[in-house]
């Protein structure tokens, strides 16, 4: 790996991707209790 590359840019854009993946699990976890509520 190069010594000049710079992780920053790339930390940000994991801890935004790891974010968005948690809300979107969340998210989904909650329709499922939602629909197996209202469709049963």
């Amino acid at each position: 790996m190069a010594d000049n590359f710079n992780m920053q840019p790339h930390n940000a854009t994991w801890q935004r991707f790891t974010k968005l993946l948690t809300y979107s699990s969340v998210a989904i976890a909650l329709l499922m209790v939602l629909m197996a509520i209202f469709l049963t």
